[in-house]
């Protein structure tokens, strides 16, 4: 009786079909039951299979020859041609590692590929609406504050506030040049809040002879399409003017794709009117975390020189030589990165010896930065600090009266304070005077420049980025401040 059940409970049901069985000569689970299955042709060319028993005395099943039983081939069988790998065989270690290479390179692809749909996705929650196209209007009231005045602070300058503060609230990373018929001409962007949707590059004119400057003029927007790049630029940020020796007015500036600044690099217009109209926005340094800032300079070669900065989880400074022609770059030189401390946005001088220097801001704080160009081996010294506060931020400098006029943040631990300061040897400076801006009150980011008749005109952002504002600089004033530092240098030294 034992024996019956035991067998009733282990006897497999008689199938009509039996499945083929491509594990066969593998061990394989199928419900309680561990058994082997043995699959192959025999001499009748019938399939034999064989199935676990009961031995006697043992509550285990074996695999006895009696258990076997023979099952005509049918044509939707499949029996397979050849074994498949061991574990632990040459095959199947071969078969594992390229699995494991698979999934070693999913595994390093999945990470990078989150983190850039995180960044594409911000840039796409930030892309430019409607409302971005719109033009600012400005209300007869600002126009006061466009016209020029004396200075409340100072009395021997004149100045007042370029843009407007209405419905763009940052106005910030401005520039200035000078065309052929005296006119000034000034550009900044200005948006809602740094590197948002809604930024686009401003133009405003103070014609030779007039007290007011002209009303912006937007000339640069975002979601304009850049040839030979699959994505316009969601925004536009720092604004750079050069006039070259053929008379083609260039505006460097910084676009931004996805993200924000980390996710700039370098475009230009180019207008060959004076500004009146411009080319199609192109491309001049790809990549990421690339900005313009500061003024280009001509070298010897008739090639000009443009600093830009680049940032990657640490600030470096560095520049590129150009061949310009009719409104074109012709050829770029590979960057000659500014070594030494952290240092960024560089603002190039060429001495009177023809030395080319630069002025870096300090990203660290504490002091100007200092570099020097080496034309021979066409690479800069290692930054290093003179004589001049950094509260992290910009400077810019010109040749003036046989030295460097450079303008700065005289304010060590805040960007208060817009001063001038010069020096005889590009090194070694004396502060001229402080601009008299209040104390609490934020200035950043000058650009000076000096026109045709010696005198010097400087703007700058003012009041937590809010403003646009220009000052005239007298060149009397500027000769006679440089003459006391002299006298005092020369009594200094009796």
């Amino acid at each position: 009786m034992v024996r019956q059940k035991r067998a009733e409970i282990f006897a497999l049901p008689r199938l009509h079909r039996t499945p083929s069985l491509p594990f066969a000569d593998h061990p394989v689970t199928l419900g309680p039951l561990m058994f082997e299955a043995r699959q192959g042709k025999n001499r009748n060319n019938t399939v034999e299979q064989n199935y676990p028993s009961i031995s006697r005395g043992s509550s285990h099943p074996s695999y006895s020859i009696h258990a076997r039983r023979i099952l005509s081939p049918s044509p939707d069988m499949l029996i397979p041609t050849a074994p498949l790998p061991r574990p632990g065989t040459k095959s199947w270690t071969n078969q594992f590692r390229a699995s494991r290479s698979v999934l070693s390179v999913l595994a390093g692809f999945v990470p990078i590929a989150t983190i850039f749909a995180f960044i594409c996705f911000r840039g796409l929650l930030d892309a430019p609406d409607a409302s971005a196209k719109k033009q600012v209007r400005f209300s007869s009231l600002d126009e006061l504050s466009r016209s020029i005045h004396t200075d409340p602070a100072n009395s021997q300058f004149e100045g007042c506030f370029i843009n407007v503060s209405g419905e763009l609230a940052c106005n910030h990373g401005g520039s200035l040049a000078e065309l052929p018929d005296g006119t000034l001409v000034c550009t900044w962007y200005a948006a809602s809040s740094e590197a948002a949707p809604d930024a686009r590059i401003f133009c405003s004119r103070l014609v030779k002879g007039s007290r007011s400057w002209s009303e912006p003029e937007v000339i640069v927007r975002p979601q304009t399409p850049i040839p030979g790049h699959w994505f316009a630029n969601k925004s536009v940020g720092d604004t750079v003017l050069f006039l070259d020796r053929e008379q083609c007015l260039w505006l460097f500036f910084a676009g931004v794709t996805i993200g924000g600044w980390s996710g700039a690099h370098v475009d230009f217009v180019v207008s060959h009117d004076f500004g009146r109209h411009w080319s199609p926005v192109q491309r001049l340094i790809d990549g990421f975390g690339q900005s313009p800032r500061s003024k280009l300079v001509e070298l010897a070669d008739g090639q000009v020189m443009i600093p830009l900065s680049s940032w990657l989880f640490h600030w470096d400074g560095y520049t590129v030589c150009l061949n310009l022609s009719d409104g074109q770059v012709i050829k770029k030189s590979i960057a000659a990165k500014i070594p030494g401390p952290e240092n960024s946005q560089p603002s190039l001088v060429t001495l009177n010896n023809h030395d080319i220097v630069a002025y870096l801001r300090n990203p660290r704080g504490g002091s100007v930065l200092f570099s020097k160009w080496d034309p021979a081996l066409k690479q800069w010294s290692p930054a290093r600090s003179i004589n001049l506060p950094s509260p992290d931020s910009a400077v810019d400098a010109i040749p003036c009266e046989n030295g460097v006029l450079i303008v700065y943040t005289s304010d060590l631990n805040h960007r208060f304070c817009m001063s001038v300061a010069w020096s005889a040897d590009g090194e070694h400076f004396s502060q001229l005077k402080s601009l008299g801006d209040r104390t609490d009150v934020s200035a950043s980011y000058p650009t000076v420049i000096r026109s045709s008749d010696g005198d010097y005109h400087l703007i700058y952002t003012y009041a937590g980025r809010s403003m646009i504002k220009y000052l005239h600089l007298p060149k009397d004033w500027i000769h006679e401040a440089v003459a006391r530092v002299l006298s005092k240098s020369v009594i200094s030294n009796q």
